[in-house]
């Protein structure tokens, strides 16, 4: 991971998160400024000010500048200071009930081997693309995902499904699809049958979920992006797919208000799409410090993941 010179109030948290010792320090350093500040407005100005000292202006202007000195000799060295080299994987994510957008890749429809026994048995796959769009009236949304991926409508997007059903309190999904190329088509042709499979799953749990692509307008303002992919990302091209997530993210974060931590309400769900897309998710849940979350195919379990600097 590479390791950039923190700004001052990045290296000031990289350091408090740290050592208590260094917290204590600079909690004495600001009272101290504080009370020799004011002691030196009383003595300029005259006024009766209710103080925990009674320094002589001449020791006040002395433990301020000393103080002043040492909070920004904290400061140079915490700038000076790389970030941790010591990094943990996280395992439960305790802001799952707080989530309320999921980012999820989707790939073109593709049936499934049906779950028998927990495992799937490819001799005997789901309908086809058309079939399944012609029978999603009869969609047992009555049933666990892990039964009905026993039955005639087993495919790759029941997974995603579980991803959203994950996190109870998600209101939108934002969706990248893939573009065609000569040899696949491109998930963007069928993603409308994914949102009538999302909406018809969650309207008998009672939950409305907002879904959008990367090219809805609140999520996507780049007239680059949009003309040059108004039908699906390419998954050949991991950078111009980063830059699309990241820009969609931008977007995202512009939303909340600055004391909230737009990282807590946001969620990565890396079990769809290509595995240049879903790598591609996976490094960005990491750079924004937030979850990514996982579905197991077979079992339909819910993992998720987070590395972060001890």
């Amino acid at each position: 991971m590479k390791k950039i010179r923190h700004e001052s109030s990045q290296a000031l948290k990289h350091v408090l998160g740290k050592r208590l010792k260094y917290v204590m320090a600079i909690l004495i350093l600001i009272s101290w400024l504080g009370d020799s500040l004011l002691n030196v407005v009383q003595d300029f100005l005259g006024e009766t000010i209710p103080l925990t000292s009674n320094f002589s202006i001449k020791s006040d202007l002395a433990i301020f500048f000393i103080a002043t000195f040492f909070l920004l000799l904290v400061i140079y060295f915490a700038r000076k200071s790389p970030p941790s080299d010591n990094f943990v994987a996280k395992a439960n994510d305790n802001k799952v009930n707080s989530r309320e957008v999921l980012l999820v890749n989707l790939s073109r429809y593709t049936p499934y081997g049906k779950l028998k026994q927990g495992k799937l048995d490819f001799a005997d796959k789901g309908y086809s693309l058309e079939l399944f769009k012609n029978n999603l009236s009869n969609f047992p949304n009555d049933k666990p995902l892990k039964e009905i991926a026993g039955t005639n409508f087993q495919c790759n997007w029941l997974p995603l499904l579980r991803a959203i059903e994950h996190y109870p309190n998600i209101k939108e999904v934002i969706v990248f699809t893939t573009l065609s190329t000569p040899d696949n088509e491109g998930s963007h042709k069928n993603v409308d049958v994914f949102r009538d499979l999302v909406n018809k799953y969650f309207s008998l749990r009672h939950r409305e979920i907002v879904f959008k692509t990367y090219l809805s307008r609140d999520v996507m303002t780049s007239d680059h992006f949009k003309a040059a992919y108004p039908e699906g990302l390419p998954t050949n091209n991991i950078h111009e797919f980063a830059q699309v997530v990241l820009h969609v993210l931008d977007n995202i974060d512009a939303r909340y208000d600055k004391s909230i931590d737009s990282g807590d309400k946001i969620a990565i769900d890396v079990t769809g799409g290509m595995s240049s897309m879903s790598a591609v998710l996976a490094a960005v849940s990491v750079s924004k410090g937030t979850f990514m979350h996982y579905t197991d195919t077979n079992t339909f379990e819910s993992q998720e993941l987070d590395i972060t600097a001890q």
